[in-house]
């Protein structure tokens, strides 16, 4: 029974098996040893992967082949999609049908159609992360990667037990759970997760030139950082996903291939009020984007404040937090000036916990902003 709601309800998966103990596979499993202390973690990956994770106790029992997680109630599968699909294809035939198998890929229709095709036991619950870091592997897995990301489940069985007891497994490692068709799903991620990497890599590329000895992109500042920062990600993680999913990424880039050539036309008509228009019109979107945290869905509840630049000031806010019981759910530094102070942005998960950590804030003479 995990600590956080002992007693809700009972727990059916007792051993967990995660093939590829990654970025996304160690963080499960660190979510799993902290949160379900009692449930079996068991792991497949590399021998010194493997044993790092056993001398920081965050599985109990090292997988020699992937059909030894098997004997677990739970498999993940937790690797490239084309190295996933292939372990999949390989482990569902053996399956009994109380075991659950799922992935954390960013594509879900391949995984549905083999599903699909063959008769087996068991259940398929494909499910997607949407989080993640610059670097990967275990050295980098995070027990909070998953707090207020959305984890996409496809609807396939939404209504099947295994698949709410799975929500509550991850909703307890700080996950918000929204339900999609797999078709929909791997829609959706070529406009917003693959789209936006085959535009960071290009901007990048567009702009690593030279002239006169001067470096365009040593002139970069803030806004073209924010934009590129995953230029830096891994060819072979992606290489497989632009495969499985070419079709829906083909449609995304000609949509903003569409967007760019309309701009060089109306920039050769001197058509300002279009272009100003497309402006208006993207900033009326991306308002509707709550920015307190990972994913779109139902978002927190914000407050900026302005602190001191002197020891120990961010310690007296989270203690003072602490003590009236009120849960900061993420804290992000937005600006600093050394020797003056910094904002910084606290979330919570309610208006009401605004208020009542506005008030006390106040009354320790911490300038709200």
């Amino acid at each position: 029974m995990h600590k956080l709601s002992a007693g809700l309800y009972k727990l059916i998966i007792k051993s967990v098996s995660i093939i590829g103990l990654g970025l996304i596979g160690g963080s499960l499993a660190k979510g799993f040893k902290e949160n379900f202390p009692d449930i079996v973690v068991s792991a497949y990956d590399l021998p010194a992967t493997l044993e790092t994770a056993i001398n920081q106790k965050v599985i109990d029992t090292k997988l020699i082949d992937p059909f030894d997680s098997l004997k677990s109630d739970l498999i993940i599968i937790s690797l490239p999609v084309d190295h996933a699909v292939n372990i999949f294809e390989l482990l569902i035939p053996f399956l009994n049908k109380k075991q659950v198998i799922t992935d954390v890929c960013g594509i879900k229709e391949p995984f549905e159609k083999i599903w699909k095709e063959k008769s087996v036991k068991g259940i398929y619950i494909g499910t997607h992360p949407m989080t993640g870091k610059e670097k990967g592997g275990f050295d980098n897995s995070d027990i909070l990667l998953f707090q207020n990301s959305v984890f996409i489940f496809s609807d396939l069985y939404k209504n099947r037990i295994a698949v709410k007891e799975l929500a509550k497994i991850y909703t307890a490692f700080g996950a918000r759970i929204t339900f999609l068709s797999a078709k929909l799903h791997d829609e959706i991620v070529a406009y917003v997760s693959h789209l936006p990497q085959l535009l960071s890599v290009a901007l990048v590329n567009s702009v690593a030139k030279n002239k006169n000895g001067k470096d365009f992109i040593d002139f970069a500042a803030g806004g073209f950082k924010d934009m590129t920062r995953i230029a830096s990600s891994n060819f072979n993680v992606w290489e497989p996903v632009l495969i499985e999913n070419k079709s829906n990424i083909i449609k995304s880039l000609q949509t903003i291939e569409k967007q760019i050539q309309n701009t060089i036309h109306n920039l050769n008509d001197e058509n300002t009020k279009k272009i100003g228009k497309d402006f208006l019109k993207s900033r009326n979107a991306r308002s509707k984007i709550p920015q307190n945290f990972k994913g779109f869905l139902s978002p927190l509840y914000e407050l900026n404040l302005l602190v001191e630049d002197k020891p120990g000031v961010l310690s007296y806010i989270t203690t003072s937090m602490y003590k009236a019981n009120i849960n900061i759910k993420d804290i992000e530094l937005i600006k600093i000036r050394e020797g003056f102070g910094g904002t910084f942005r606290l979330l919570f998960e309610s208006a009401s916990d605004v208020e009542n950590a506005t008030k006390i804030l106040k009354k320790i003479t911490i300038q709200n902003k």
